[in-house]
């Protein structure tokens, strides 16, 4: 609740089911997120613990990969306060909030509203902090030594930068600070947090003299404002920037090992709610995401040739490939909410709203001294040239939905919705790359619009009430997808 729209404060259980969705729908409040232990790491230590959902590839070292109830890892929508920040090209989340600024996670899954259009997996919206009438700050701070960490048995490396393997761990900090309350009383409310985070450690048998050097950084603020008492404007920044060296290793020295380096700003410009009625409400959004990623050698050398022997794995000279990648996405948003109770012997939740999006991604690709070579057990074998590339596309999408959610007596509640999307995927033109993969002025010419989808996605689900306390449940849900 709003500081100063209400004097009262409502505690709620932190993790709970919603009795009147026919979707598997699960929030995880503050209880839970200050008492169950995580790696602290980011908002996926949370929400692979949801009911359903589950890492898929933990050994690639992906964190942000998930199934729910069996989905594939490119149908999952991500929201921050309700803001699209899903990658537009893979599906998956691209801006990680701090741990410490989350106030809640909501996840809806089998059964989603027709509201998120034409996605079989799960809804993670992630609800953020605000301040309130009292100024208010905390601050914590994890590390780890090297004594702290366990170590394996040491063996004789013949081939590694060390003579015998090991694992070193050189840094771990975790300090996280945040700060909120008025900045006119009644009127308007400030929260910010940040996060510093550093983890530096080296693999067996490389050298410890050369630990990957893992940073990163994460600020967000966020404005709450009481513009009138029943119109309200939410505005909050999103900011990650982080350097994630791949690890050197035993096959891997540490000129052969790639650096890449991004920053991650998601915006959500403004968030107005003007409440008509005490039965109607109706809300607008406009967000931005933007993700930039330089992949380079970490030596910094553009010029230098790979080698690398098919038979050993062992690499020298210089890192296969460079390039990076840079993704964005626009996202408005339009909500109409009408409460009707007592109409046509049900009560009534409609909505109707509308979006607009448009995302893009460019990536580019250059092999250091266009040639990359190959060995054979330490023979000559193979020469591989390529001059750089770069690649990319665009997609707008316009769409329509309409929902109602009547319920009957208490004890039955049938959602039913359509949602109509319109979108055109576009082949643009794009800066055409030098031989050491900058941007030039030269422009490599788009084919234009290229593909036009219409596609319609209708929702039906029930819940009905199988006990009289609510213990027991029964739901249904149907819903049609196009891939």
């Amino acid at each position: 609740t709003l500081a100063g729209i209400a004097e009262s404060v409502v505690v709620e259980g932190s993790s709970r089911i919603e009795a009147r969705s026919s979707g598997f729908e699960r929030r995880f409040g503050q209880d839970y997120l200050r008492t169950i232990p995580t790696r602290r790491f980011s908002m996926f230590d949370l929400i692979r613990s949801a009911p359903g959902v589950s890492p898929t590839s933990p050994s690639s070292g992906a964190i942000n990969t998930i199934s729910s109830f069996g989905s594939g890892v490119n149908e999952n929508l991500f929201l921050i306060d309700g803001t699209n920040f899903t990658c537009p090209c893979q599906g998956v989340s691209r801006a990680e909030p701090s741990v410490d600024v989350i106030q809640e996670i909501q996840v809806q899954s089998v059964g989603a509203s027709v509201e998120y259009g034409n996605i079989q997996g799960a809804v993670f919206n992630v609800l953020t902090k605000q301040g309130g009438d009292r100024y208010q700050y905390d601050a914590s701070y994890y590390g780890q030594m090297s004594g702290l960490t366990s170590q394996p048995v040491t063996r004789p490396v013949s081939n590694g930068s060390v003579p015998v393997s090991g694992y070193e761990r050189d840094r771990y900090r975790d300090f996280t600070t945040n700060v909120g309350g008025p900045v006119a009383r009644d009127r308007l409310w400030f929260f910010g947090g940040y996060q510093y985070l550093r983890d530096y450690d080296s693999q067996p048998g490389a050298d410890p003299m050369f630990p990957r050097t893992y940073k990163q950084d994460k600020v967000f603020g966020r404005l709450t404002w009481r513009l009138t008492p029943a119109l309200h404007l939410m505005q909050s920044f999103h900011g990650e920037f982080w350097v994630n060296p791949t690890p050197a290793t035993l096959v891997t020295p540490y000129e052969a090992t790639l650096r890449q380096k991004a920053s991650v700003p998601s915006t959500t410009f403004g968030h107005l709610t003007h409440t008509l009625s005490s039965n109607t409400v109706w809300d607008v959004r406009v967000g931005r995401f933007w993700y930039d990623r330089r992949d380079e050698s970490s030596t910094g050398d553009r010029t230098t040739s790979n080698r690398t022997d098919q038979i050993t794995n062992i690499s020298s000279g210089n890192v296969p490939q460079m390039g990076g990648l840079t993704m964005g996405r626009l996202t408005a948003k339009a909500v109409l909410n009408r409460y009707q109770s007592a109409w046509l012997g049900a009560d009534h939740q409609m909505r109707v709203g509308a979006e607009v999006e448009r995302g893009e991604h460019r990536l580019p690709t250059v092999i250091p001294g266009g040639v990359r070579f190959v060995d054979n057990n330490g023979s000559p074998f193979q020469a591989v040239y390529r001059s750089p590339s770069i690649e990319g596309g665009q997609f707008n999408t316009r769409a329509v939905f309409i929902s109602d959610s009547i319920t009957i007596k208490d004890s039955l509640t049938v959602n039913a919705g359509v949602r109509f999307d319109h979108s055109v995927a576009i082949s643009p033109d794009l800066p055409a790359l030098d031989d050491a993969g900058r941007e030039t002025s030269g422009t490599v010419q788009g084919l234009g619009k290229l593909y036009t989808w219409n596609i319609l996605s209708p929702r039906l689900g029930i819940t009905a009430k199988l006990s009289s306390d609510g213990g027991t449940m029964l739901r249904a849900s149907y819903g049609r997808f196009n891939q």
